[in-house]
């Protein structure tokens, strides 16, 4: 399953400005209310737990991207990852991060791991990374 193909963040200087997604699937822990990580977002916020997410869930919210967290609630980025890649999914999955000291170390982990996801970072700081 393919996303609606909108396009998302793009890393800093490397192409035109990013569009804001119109829906966002988090997978894992709901954000708070006014999260800096979702100011990228600016759409419909759909929230659901790694263990129900299946392929009716994803094809009812066709999401322009997915946000999950690197590591939050014994749920991994790689777990979110493995699941969006066995139903099929092929868009952008945002990884949100605290600052981390090799972070090109661990997007290319996730990248070449699933090379058919589009994976942005956004820092706890709150920008994409």
């Amino acid at each position: 399953m393919q996303n609606r193909g909108d396009a998302g963040p793009t890393p800093r200087g490397s192409g035109p400005a990013p569009r804001s997604p119109r829906t966002v699937l988090v997978v894992g822990t709901p954000p708070r209310p006014g999260y800096p990580g979702l100011a990228a977002a600016r759409g419909r916020i759909v929230t659901v737990a790694l263990d129900r997410l299946d392929a009716s869930q994803l094809a009812a919210v066709l999401p322009d991207c997915v946000l999950t967290w690197l590591v939050a609630g014994g749920v991994d980025a790689m777990e979110v990852a493995e699941r969006l890649q066995a139903l099929g999914y092929g868009g952008e999955l945002w990884v949100v991060c605290p600052p981390l000291p090799d972070l090109p170390l661990v997007r290319r982990e996730l990248t070449c791991a699933f090379p058919g996801l589009a994976v942005r970072f956004l820092t706890e700081a709150g920008g994409p990374g």
